[in-house]
């Protein structure tokens, strides 16, 4: 099998990251180096310092992947100026010269909402994929929850964008991201339920379905359960409204029989923490790391 030069664009990518969707272009660039491909991963730590993102995060051991990590001595303008005007203003000349020397032979782009926007799509000579983990093509918040309360079912896109005190991005209504698109050869879904939202919110190009997938773990080389005096049921994700996980705690105060553990941190933890302040059964243990997060996935198979 022929070596490919594949180059990633993504906002996130670990330990400079918050979500599962970091983990999942992580994943696919580890993947594709253990099959002999030669794979960069540009990714904007100026977004992570805007975002409240811990800047001293643990650098993994090399796992083959090279990294290329965005940063400017204005971060917050920087990502501003790319959020308004939907190009890689400040970072444009860089990602040139980049794809330039770089001669990939493919550019794959994940979300790319921060590190250049649609203006960085058409940018390079190979092909192109861009791989949707989210719903910002089709949503200027990324997730169709509209007014951080609700599900969306209809365009209310500039009313929503306000109340979550973001500004509107008016290059939404020029049909850039058509125009964009029209340049990406294999565009991505991560789920069937994803790629019908993405028409249903107007995307016009056909769309594939490819799921995240985990790698292969050798069980001999995983730590023991996680040590509790009690059965647990596990929560583990970033803390947001949007999760639910919110509606869950009612069942925890007619369950006395399990404890209810949350791994991770994010914007609702505190009001989560306020909801479940009565019930000691519900604890917020944070962040962990894969190996912590391996010993209570087995902890809590009893």
């Amino acid at each position: 099998m022929k070596s490919l030069r594949i180059i990633m664009f993504t906002t996130f990518y670990p330990p400079y990251s918050f979500g599962g969707d970091a983990v999942g272009v992580q994943r696919m660039a580890q993947a594709l180096v253990r099959r002999g491909h030669e794979v960069t991963v540009v990714h904007d730590i100026d977004a992570y310092k805007t975002m409240g993102g811990d800047t001293d995060g643990k650098v993994p051991a090399d796992d083959g992947v090279k990294t290329i990590g965005l940063q400017s001595g204005w971060p917050v303008m920087t990502n501003l100026l790319t959020q308004q005007t939907g190009r890689p203003i400040v970072h444009g000349k860089n990602i040139r010269q980049l794809l330039e020397h770089g001669k990939y032979d493919i550019i794959w782009h994940n979300n790319t909402s921060l590190v250049g926007g649609p203006g960085l799509l058409d940018m390079g000579q190979g092909l192109k994929i861009y791989e949707a983990h989210e719903h910002w093509l089709v949503c200027p918040m990324h997730v169709l929850w509209r007014y951080n309360r609700e599900l969306c079912d209809r365009r209310e896109c500039l009313r929503c964008t306000l109340s979550y005190k973001r500004p509107p991005q008016l290059w939404r209504y020029t049909g850039m991201i058509d125009r964009k698109l029209d340049q990406i050869d294999l565009l991505i879904a991560k789920s069937e339920f994803s790629r019908q939202m993405h028409k249903q919110f107007g995307l016009r190009q056909e769309m594939a379905v490819l799921p995240y997938f985990l790698p292969d773990i050798d069980q001999s080389e995983l730590p023991p359960p996680a040590e509790h005096s009690r059965p647990y049921f596990l929560f583990v994700g970033r803390l947001e409204k949007i999760k639910g996980l919110q509606d869950v705690f009612p069942a925890f105060d007619k369950y006395p029989d399990a404890d209810l553990l949350i791994l991770g941190d994010g914007e609702y933890t505190d009001e989560l923490k306020g909801l479940a302040r009565d019930n000691p059964r519900i604890r917020f243990l944070g962040r962990k790391s894969l190996d912590e997060l391996n010993a209570y996935y087995r902890g809590a198979l009893g």
